[in-house]
C-alpha cells in the first residue's frame, strides 16, 4: 500500500483534534477530505506533513514510518503541501519563488519536471499557468495566481504524495473550474492527491473516494455518490447549515 494511516490520533489539552482515524492510498489515488467546520481536517493534514506529532498512531509511506520526522524531511520523502493561506515570499519574482523550492536537498527521484533548475521552473510555471508572469514581484498577483504559485512550488520539490488544503476557497466559479482541470492534470502525471476542501461542487468532482471527518473522527468514507447519501454525513451537514443560519 503507498500511503497507509493507522488510529492516528491527537489532542490539544482537553480536546481530540484527531481521533483513531485510519485509511488507506494506492499510489496515484485522489483523496477528498470533507468536514464541518473544526472536523480535523488541517489538522490531519499537518500530521501527515509533520507540522505536527501524533500522541498515537502510525503514517506510512511506501512501508516507512513518517512519525517523528521533521516537515523537511517529511517533504525530502516526497509528500508536500498547500495551506489554506497562501504562503509566498513576497519580496521575490514568481520564478525566485519556485526557484527555492527547487533546492530542497534529497527531494523524491520521481520528478515530472527534469533537467536543469532553469530549466524545471520554467516547465512548472508553463503547467500552472504562471510562465508569462516569471519576473512579476509575487505580492502583485491576483489571488487566484497566488493560489496557483503555491502549487508551482509545491510540485518544485518533485512529489508524490501532493495534500491541497482548500485550493478553491475564494475562488470565482470559472476559477474552481480551471483549478479541478489543474489538480487533475497532476494527478494523470501519477502524483497521489490529497484534497481538503468546503467547495462541494469541487470536491465531488475530482474525488474518488472521499472521508468524512466529524469531531476529529472518520464517520463516512466512500465513493463520493455512497458518502453523499451516508446518513451520518447528511446529519453532520445540515447540523453546520442549522447552527450557521441560526
Amino acid at each position: 500500500m503507498f500511503l497507509r494511516v493507522e488510529s492516528l490520533t491527537k489532542h490539544f489539552g482537553g480536546l481530540s483534534a484527531i481521533s483513531e482515524v485510519n485509511f488507506e492510498l494506492s499510489e496515484g489515488d485522489m483523496l477528498g477530505v470533507m468536514g464541518p467546520n473544526g472536523a480535523g481536517k488541517t489538522t490531519l493534514i499537518n500530521l501527515l506533513s509533520g507540522f505536527l506529532m501524533p500522541d498515537e498512531g502510525n503514517i506510512f509511506l511506501g512501508g516507512e514510518n513518517l512519525v517523528g520526522l521533521k516537515p523537511h524531511r517529511i517533504v525530502q520523502k516526497g509528500i508536500a503541501r498547500t495551506f489554506q493561506q497562501v504562503r509566498k515570499f513576497s519580496n521575490l519574482t514568481v520564478f525566485e519563488n519556485l526557484k527555492v523550492a527547487c533546492k530542497v536537498e534529497g527531494a523524491s527521484e520521481k520528478d515530472l519536471f527534469p533537467g536543469s533548475t532553469e530549466k524545471r521552473i520554467l516547465e512548472i510555471l508553463k503547467f500552472v499557468n504562471l510562465y508569462r508572469k516569471r519576473d512579476v514581484v509575487s505580492t502583485s498577483l491576483p489571488f487566484d495566481d497566488l493560489k496557483r504559485l503555491e502549487i508551482g512550488r509545491a510540485l518544485a520539490t518533485s512529489p508524490v504524495l501532493l495534500m491541497l488544503d482548500e485550493p478553491v476557497s475564494g475562488l470565482t466559479l470559472e476559477e474552481t473550474d480551471g483549478f479541478i482541470d489543474l489538480i487533475r492534470k497532476i494527478n494523470s502525471y501519477g502524483v497521489t492527491i490529497i484534497v481538503i476542501e468546503h467547495v462541494m461542487r469541487a470536491l465531488m468532482n475530482i474525488s474518488r473516494r472521499i472521508i468524512v471527518l466529524d469531531g476529529g473522527r472518520k464517520i463516512s468514507e466512500g465513493t463520493p455518490k455512497e458518502v453523499s447519501r451516508d446518513q451520518k454525513v447528511i446529519e453532520v451537514y445540515l447540523g453546520e447549515m442549522a447552527e450557521r443560519y441560526a
